[in-house]
């Protein structure tokens, strides 16, 4: 069963207050869209975020070895990576 929209709207403004507060490479990206906050709607959310690429993440990569900046916690919390 899929949770209620309102549900999805509060997990994405946890998930975007995560992001901005300490992922870099997300940080910048959202910032760069204009995004200060957790959106107050869904619709706003998807019309001012743009897409993210996997050769924007493989460059990161490649900048910032091994992981690049897309790392919201410290390394030693993650398990697995994909």
């Amino acid at each position: 069963m899929t949770p209620h929209p309102t549900r999805h709207l509060e997990r994405l403004r946890v998930l975007v207050a995560a992001l901005l507060e300490s992922n870099p490479f997300y940080s910048a990206k959202l910032r760069a869209a204009g995004v200060q906050s957790g959106p107050d709607r869904l619709e706003e959310f998807t019309a001012r975020v743009p897409f993210t690429f996997k050769r924007e993440i493989a460059d990161d990569q490649l900048r910032h070895p091994p992981f690049g900046t897309n790392l919201t916690f410290p390394v030693e919390r993650y398990t697995r990576f994909c």
